[in-house]
């Protein structure tokens, strides 16, 4: 693997769960309706099957420790996800109905505890998205730091 293939791929994913954080806070503001693309299990997530791919590449770059940390601020943003998604599709579908539908009304905006948890789970989401995009700051740096002579030419 060529050292350009690996910094784009790390490009890639550092801005991965963002996209989807925002998606979630659109949802928990009323704005969008659907958070289904945004509900993504752990295992059919792009990033874990990538950490899963290329794990021996990364292990021998980033050592142990910082693929470790990785995986596990990974799997807890998606436990933390899945739960800002429940609340949010339990709430569509509780005001969700034929009549709403056929008349394309708006589906009022959460509000009382099921809010407040749902704020809860999504700073902390936000958190743990910090923490992995500094994680990806690091691997990044020291990458750029690491010999061309280091990497194939694949």
């Amino acid at each position: 693997m060529t050292k350009e293939k690996l910094l784009e791929e790390l490009k890639g994913f550092h801005t991965h769960h963002d996209n989807r954080l925002k998606t979630l806070e659109f949802a928990i503001k009323g704005i969008a309706g659907d958070v289904s693309t945004s509900c993504v299990k752990l295992a059919d997530c792009a990033l874990d099957k990538w950490l899963g791919e290329r794990k021996d590449v990364l292990l021998k770059l980033f050592g142990d420790e910082t693929i470790k940390r990785l995986n596990a601020l990974h799997e807890e943003w998606h436990e933390e996800s899945e739960k800002v998604c429940h609340l949010a599709n339990e709430h569509i579908h509780k005001h969700q109905s034929l009549i709403t539908k056929m008349f394309g009304k708006k589906i009022p905006k959460m509000a009382g505890a099921q809010k407040d948890r749902a704020l809860a789970y999504y700073a902390n989401l936000k958190d743990l998205t910090s923490q992995i995009d500094d994680t990806f700051n690091r691997m990044t740096k020291r990458l750029n730091a690491l010999p061309k002579e280091m990497f194939t030419d694949e």
